[in-house]
């Protein structure tokens, strides 16, 4: 299972604790990036769907101007959001495959959610779950890798202070071209002697097979734009956010799906 590989690969993934102290000065800004989309593209929303929402940081924030609904494979994360957010409704699920039976002003996936989808008929059935929770005009807006990262040579390596964890991590960068799968190897170097290795595998779509990918899904692309440097940080110039809105199938595209 997708949920289970990400929990093994990823530090963050097993302690949402930690990863909670990590993300939580920068939330609300981040939080606040969604809100704008929204305010600008569609003022009278009402309704979010957030996919792969990760321990919920975002859907808590989005959930004081909506009616949000979260989804996550890893059955521990949401388990956390739901102690934590209990405004917010939350559900286990692949975001490939799962179906809610309703409809959603906004359809958001960000946080390189996507990234973790790798071969085509994968990210061929994210869309069509992101088709299948829209109505006529609303919004996706889908945050992720358009690029490698620029090469880190020598390697990033970072102090990581928060909670319980004293440790400094290292990143190494590898590019596949022919499979547009980035590799980071991430080391964590703990101050009591012991070391973690997680291996993440990070699927890059360019901005035009992004919005290609859209399109044959039904949206009608509005913007496309790389973080801006402030944001950015060390993933300046690979990370970008798509905003779309639903026009809906027609009927030659649903018969070639």
């Amino acid at each position: 299972m997708r949920g289970v590989q990400l929990e093994q690969t990823n530090f963050i993934y097993r302690r949402p604790d930690l990863a909670e102290r990590l993300r939580r000065p920068t939330a609300e800004e981040r939080a606040q990036r969604w809100i704008d989309l929204i305010d600008q593209h569609h003022p009278t929303a009402g309704t979010v769907l957030d996919l792969g929402c990760w321990i919920g940081i975002d859907a808590e924030y989005l959930s004081r101007r909506y009616t949000v609904t979260g989804v996550d494979i890893q059955p521990h994360l949401i388990d956390y959001a739901r102690q934590h957010r209990p405004g917010v409704d939350f559900h286990v699920g692949d975001f490939t495959t799962v179906r809610l039976d309703r409809a959603f002003d906004v359809v958001l996936c960000v946080g390189n959610s996507l990234s973790y989808v790798h071969d085509a008929p994968a990210l061929d059935a994210a869309f069509a779950t992101f088709s299948a929770h829209a109505r006529h005009d609303s919004v996706l807006i889908l945050h992720t890798l358009l690029a490698p990262i620029a090469d880190r040579d020598p390697a990033v390596s970072q102090r990581v202070e928060v909670g319980s964890l004293r440790a400094t991590y290292t990143d190494h960068d590898e590019w596949c071209p022919l499979t547009h799968l980035l590799t980071t190897r991430r080391t964590w170097q703990h101050d009591d002697g012991t070391t973690e290795i997680d291996i993440l595998h990070r699927r890059v779509l360019p901005a035009p097979e992004l919005e290609l990918r859209a399109r044959l899904a039904g949206w009608d692309v509005l913007d496309v734009d790389l973080d801006p440097p402030e944001q950015a940080g060390s993933t300046l110039g690979a990370v970008g956010c798509l905003v779309a809105r639903f026009r809906g199938l027609d009927s030659r595209t649903e018969s070639a799906r």
